[in-house]
């Protein structure tokens, strides 16, 4: 006999089913789901974070520079802090690593002066570096022989260590960035009688090499102009998958290499992250079981107390399936519905966290992984099974 919608299936089987400890249950489940969304939300997408997206800097960025450790035995020595080629092969199989470029520094003096209220005179460094490997690539940045003007991309570091410690100090003016790109300055490259003078024009800036940049091309030129060997770089810029990946920390440090950038205070954020993610995790996996029992033990409850109905339907001819069947769609909707609640709170606590950091240059996606998506199909089904089976075995017991 169909049992499904039958008032007297309601009455007999259902009547007292314990409605307080169904909310509680319900109240563990859904925690339970929800915590372990957004523990794995969180691992997963912190991992996002510091690999970026489609290009962009990951969080701290994925560029960073390596350079050796100077040791007491090494001062004066400048040749032992330089990389080789078979260095260079090494530190592009480190894990994790997806390309190495070369610091190139210029072999020759440069010195700087500037006129006016803002004068000043000193000696300068430059650096190139592949374009591909910049933040970003201003208009003006090409330079062909012959060309008198000098492009220059400043490290951002250095202007707001102007504007906030030397200016005050000073009395001299804060400038912006569009006030830095108006003020050209003169260069003069080598010295003696063989000395170039050119004029140099800072057309950008960058977060992500702290440094004085020149394109590649003219510092070749000069390079050749003066017939001096570019020296090997003593500085390399390398893009990583992952900037604080622990083997990738660990292998840098057996190789005393000296990394730029936040690699060790992103290392050191990871495995806290990692951290309260497991812990979340557990703490979830412990409240999901939880509710998941109770849940269970409700419906064995209520059918045990409806023993005697039990026996009297199925002697009337209701079967066992149909029976069952009833009992399943009277519980197990509720909890789908506990589970599909947690899902949408956790997509929409996380498009939360994505529109506060987004704005501070952090990558963080709007929706959550598909493995997370994974892990809920998971407990749906986990859920599904374990109620239905719960109420089959109750019903033909």
């Amino acid at each position: 006999m169909n049992a499904s919608g039958t008032p007297l299936l309601q009455r007999l089987l259902l009547t007292g089913n314990g409605a307080t400890r169904r909310v509680g249950a319900a109240i563990a489940l859904f925690l339970g789901t929800l915590f372990l969304l957004l523990a794995g939300t969180m691992w997963w997408n912190f991992r996002a974070a510091l690999q970026g997206s489609n290009g962009t800097d990951a969080l701290g960025s994925g560029y960073f520079t390596v350079s050796r450790t100077i040791t007491d035995a090494d001062m004066g020595a400048s040749g032992k802090v330089r990389f080789s080629d078979v260095d260079i092969t090494a530190i592009q199989g480190a894990p994790g690593v997806e390309e190495v470029g070369k610091l190139t520094q210029a072999a020759f003096p440069v010195s700087a002066s500037l006129g006016g209220a803002l004068g000043f005179s000193t000696m300068l460094f430059l650096e190139a570096v592949p374009d591909r490997m910049l933040d970003s690539i201003p208009e003006n940045w090409a330079w062909t022989a012959g060309q008198g003007d000098v492009p220059i991309i400043l490290a951002k570091e250095f202007l707001r260590t102007y504007n906030y410690v030397f200016a005050p100090t000073q009395g001299l003016p804060q400038l912006s960035e569009n006030a830095v790109k108006a003020i050209g300055f003169n260069l003069m490259l080598g010295n003696g009688g063989n000395a170039v003078p050119m004029r140099g024009q800072i057309v950008g800036f960058s977060d992500r090499i702290t440094s004085v940049l020149v394109p590649q091309a003219f510092l070749d030129a000069m390079h050749q102009r003066f017939a001096i060997p570019p020296p090997a770089p003593a500085r390399l810029l390398v893009r990583a998958k992952d900037p604080a990946d622990p083997a990738l920390v660990q292998w840098l440090k057996a190789h005393q290499y000296e990394v730029g950038g936040e690699n060790q205070r992103l290392s050191t954020l990871r495995t806290v992250v990692n951290g309260i993610s497991i812990g979340m995790g557990v703490l979830a996996l412990v409240l999901l079981f939880s509710g998941l029992t109770l849940f269970i033990l409700i419906i064995q409850l209520v059918l045990a107390r409806a023993t005697d109905s039990l026996r009297l339907l199925r002697e009337i001819g209701y079967s066992p399936s149909g029976l069952a069947g009833f009992v399943t769609k009277k519980f197990l909707p509720g909890a789908l519905l506990v589970l599909g609640l947690a899902l949408a709170v956790a997509v929409g606590l996380n498009a939360v966290a994505s529109g506060l950091l987004t704005p501070t240059g952090v990558y963080w996606p709007s929706w959550i992984g598909w493995p997370i998506v994974a892990v809920w199909g998971v407990v749906v089904a986990i859920v599904w099974v374990q109620i239905r089976n719960s109420i089959r075995k109750a019903v033909r017991s």
